[in-house]
C-alpha cells in the first residue's frame, strides 16, 4: 500500500508509519479549510466588530428615524403656520379691497356733497334771503295802497330804531302779480 504522505491520519497509517520507522508518522497536516484556534479567535473578533457595527448602524437608523419624525412634525407645524399666514394675507387682501371701495365711495360722497353745496348755493341765491345777505335783526314792511301786496321791506340792525342795512322794493303788474324785486 502506498504512503499518503501524511495527509490522512487514521489508525492504519499510524501503524504503518510506526513500523516503517519513519519520523513523520504522527505528523498532522492541516488542510486549507480547517482553521487554527488563533484564526478562529480573529474571525470571532471580526464577527463581534460586525455585530457591534450592526448595532451602531441600527442605532444610527433609529436616530435618523427620530430625526425624520421630528422633521415631519416640524413640516406639519410649518404647514399650519403657512396656512395661518395665508389666512391673514387673505384677510388683509379682503380688507384692502373693502378700504378701496370705501375710498371710492368717499370720493363719490365728496362729489355728492360738492353737488349739494352748489345746489344749496343756487337755491340761496334765488331765495329772498339771498337778496339781503347781511346781518340784520328787524324787518319793516310797507304795503301798496290798500292791498295785501308788500311794497318795500326795510332791513335794520339793532332793532327798529337801528341802522338800515338794506331795502327791497317789490313791483307788481296790473293783476297784482310780483314782477320784480330791487335791492338797495
Amino acid at each position: 500500500m502506498a504512503s499518503n504522505k501524511g495527509q490522512y491520519l487514521n489508525q492504519e497509517n499510524i501503524i504503518k508509519k510506526v513500523f516503517d520507522e519513519t519520523t513523520d508518522a504522527l505528523r498532522i497536516s492541516v488542510p486549507g479549510g480547517i482553521s487554527t484556534k488563533a484564526e478562529q479567535q480573529a474571525q470571532t473578533a471580526l464577527l463581534q466588530q460586525v455585530a457591534d457595527n450592526t448595532d451602531t448602524v441600527e442605532s444610527n437608523q433609529n436616530d435618523q428615524t427620530v430625526l425624520l419624525q421630528a422633521i415631519a412634525n416640524n413640516t406639519d407645524t410649518i404647514e399650519s403656520t403657512l396656512d395661518s399666514q395665508y389666512s391673514v394675507l387673505t384677510d388683509i387682501s379682503t380688507n384692502t379691497a373693502i378700504l378701496s371701495t370705501i375710498q371710492n365711495n368717499t370720493g363719490s360722497i365728496d362729489g355728492y356733497i360738492s353737488t349739494i353745496d352748489f345746489r344749496l348755493t343756487e337755491i340761496n341765491s334765488k331765495s329772498a334771503g339771498a337778496l339781503v345777505a347781511v346781518a340784520h335783526d328787524y324787518v319793516a314792511l310797507t304795503y301798496v295802497g290798500l292791498t295785501t301786496d308788500i311794497g318795500t321791506a326795510t332791513y335794520y340792525i339793532n332793532g327798529p330804531t337801528g341802522s338800515v342795512v338794506s331795502t327791497l322794493t317789490l313791483n307788481y303788474d296790473g293783476s297784482n302779480r310780483l314782477i320784480s324785486v330791487t335791492r338797495s
